[in-house]
């Protein structure tokens, strides 16, 4: 039982190329980072022996996806099969960014600002946050910011790989008092309406 998948072509094609043809070389990944095959997916059929170490594509995309080695198959129309060895390694953390350098909010507010750990696809995305005064500005685990009191105070996050620090400025201010007012009014009107 299950779902599959025939594929058939004449080998006799003009321009039909065999494996022969190919040089396949070790492939060196790191999590996230991905490369291209330079077989014809028209005629090859390319397959991971595990998804959990990396992925590809029928257009011959190899992308990263877990620290391992696993084997890149590569079978053609006569199905001949070369095995290509795909070996990903951790990204290593570089940085940490906040998506802007200064927000502003009212006391009693949060938001929780944008960041991204560089490069996007480093396998440590763990961070820490710390406010310069929580009198201001309070910080939760979790990187969510609440105005505390009117004031200014300094968000800074760090990565916990490398320790690479990244600062917001943000600006807490009180809230701008909103007025409503009820009109109540008596008309007259014609037929007693």
């Amino acid at each position: 039982t299950g779902a599959y998948v025939l594929s058939c072509a004449s080998a006799a094609q003009d321009g039909y190329s065999s494996l022969s043809e190919y040089e396949f070389k070790p492939i060196d990944l790191v999590t996230g980072q991905w490369t291209r095959i330079d077989v014809d997916p028209a005629v090859s059929i390319l397959t991971s022996d595990n998804e959990n170490v990396f992925s590809v594509t029928e257009e011959g995309v190899v992308t990263g996806t877990g620290e391992g080695i696993a084997m890149l198959t590569v079978r053609d129309l006569n199905g001949n099969a070369r095995r290509v060895p795909v070996s990903v390694s951790r990204a290593s953390v570089t940085g940490v960014r906040f998506q802007t350098d200064q927000v502003s909010l009212h006391t009693g507010e949060f938001i929780y600002p944008a960041y991204t750990v560089l490069p996007p696809y480093a396998g440590n995305q763990a961070v820490g946050f710390v406010s310069s005064d929580e009198s201001v500005l309070s910080v939760s685990e979790n990187g969510m910011l609440i105005g505390v009191s009117s004031g200014t105070a300094a968000v800074t996050v760090t990565t916990e790989e490398g320790a690479y620090q990244d600062t917001l400025i943000v600006t807490v201010k009180e809230p701008e008092p909103v007025y409503r007012a009820l009109t109540v009014g008596i008309a007259t009107y014609d037929n007693e309406r």
